[in-house]
């Protein structure tokens, strides 16, 4: 009694073409599926990457180079004697102890920062050999042998420097989006015929070939969760000062707003 036949159902219909262009520059948002997914991905990589580079940089160049100063400018110089030899993953680490107002410390050092000697893989080092150790006096836990190097670069500070690649691709993505957005807004919407369309992923690529509005004829390519045909029409959008940036439309990261 009180329904409507599917007759009486209005779908909305799609806006032309030029309804679509006379909205320039157009208001637009995120599109809650894709748009979302890739802004998460821009906050989870710019995250990772400031913190794993920015934990790498605060170690060696605050932390541990205060340490260096501090024993510059304050500290002093005991004997002290190597105790054993430990092998990690990739390294090999040399044990010492030193005593201060009769309290014993201890420390290692990763020995592939020295030379390694003509006979051997260790440089001119044996359990017991004495060694000199410069510490600081209010906190003998901050201390090191003398003429011993606090780190490699390539050992050390380098690897820790890989989740700078996770910031790099986080500022990339996020320029991406920024990309993406400005063609959201500005760009001219014609309409282009299908080349082919492959599978990939979930999705397929489609690639595409439109004319601008100078008759030039400009090739590209988008995703769509729909499969076209080749020869099949639809709209592609593009930036008038810069063909080449294009994409099916609408878009799959932003939408537009009504």
């Amino acid at each position: 009694m009180f329904g409507v036949s599917d007759d009486q159902i209005r779908v909305p219909e799609e806006p032309s073409i030029h309804e679509i262009n006379a909205r320039i520059p157009r208001r637009t948002r995120l599109n809650p599926d894709g748009g979302y997914t890739a802004l998460a991905g821009v906050v989870i990589l710019l995250g990772i990457g400031a913190i794993w580079f920015g934990g790498a940089y605060y170690y060696y160049f605050i932390y541990r180079a205060g340490h260096r100063q501090a024993l510059s400018r304050d500290g002093r110089v005991v004997p002290g004697k190597i105790t054993r030899f430990s092998s990690g993953r990739s390294a090999t680490y040399a044990h010492y102890a030193f005593r201060v107002d009769g309290v014993e410390y201890g420390d290692n050092i990763n020995l592939d920062y020295e030379p390694p000697s003509p006979g051997g893989d260790l440089p001119y080092l044996h359990v017991g050999d004495p060694i000199a150790v410069q510490y600081l006096p209010s906190n003998p836990l901050v201390n090191h042998p003398i003429g011993w190097a606090w780190w490699s670069w390539w050992n050390d500070v380098f690897p820790h420097y890989f989740g700078a690649l996770f910031f790099g691709g986080g500022i990339a993505m996020a320029g991406y989006l920024y990309r993406d957005r400005r063609l959201a807004r500005k760009g001219w919407v014609v309409e282009g015929k299908v080349t082919g369309c492959a599978p990939n992923r979930k999705v397929f690529t489609v690639y595409y070939e439109f004319l601008t509005q100078d008759n030039e004829s400009v090739e590209g390519s988008g995703t769509s969760s729909d499969e076209y045909r080749s020869g099949s029409m639809i709209r592609v959008i593009y930036l008038r000062n810069h063909p080449k940036r294009n994409d099916i439309y609408p878009m799959s990261l932003y939408e537009t707003v009504e």
